[in-house]
């Protein structure tokens, strides 16, 4: 995994927010790390626990990849409404099987290799590889 796309894309999301005002008094957002397995899952529920979580951020994790566990986590917590999940990953691992009943789009760095297949209920949201630092 690349170390900087996750720090990145928090802070340039966290960002437009910000400036579009569109985090509302009460929200729920889970940043889950994975690898092979769950590392963490850091809730945030205001803008200061947010831009002090941007400010700590560690990476956790870099073993081997398997998507299917962060579904099956979520799918555990059983949350209402839930509109989707952003995935950073290179893209080598286990994809679940079944269409989950929110959106999913994989943020993969551009690549000079063959396209991943992903899922068909997946989206691939490629950013360029200036965003990335090998770790």
């Amino acid at each position: 995994m690349f170390r900087g796309i996750g720090e990145t894309f928090l802070e340039e999301t966290w960002s437009i927010f910000r400036e579009k005002n569109q985090f509302f008094k009460k929200f729920l957002l889970h940043i889950i790390q994975c690898d092979n397995r769950i590392q963490e899952d850091k809730i945030i529920t205001t803008k200061e626990e947010m831009e002090a979580y941007i400010k700590k951020l560690t990476i956790k994790g870099y073993g081997g990849t398997d998507f299917r566990p962060v579904f099956d986590y979520i799918k555990d917590l059983k949350l209402k409404n839930l509109k989707g999940l952003i995935y950073f990953t290179d893209g080598y691992g286990m994809f679940p099987t079944k269409n989950p009943d929110y959106k999913v789009a994989f943020v993969l760095p551009e690549t000079e290799f063959a396209p991943l297949d992903l899922p068909v209920w997946a989206t691939r949201i490629t950013i360029d590889r200036r965003f990335f630092s090998e770790h």
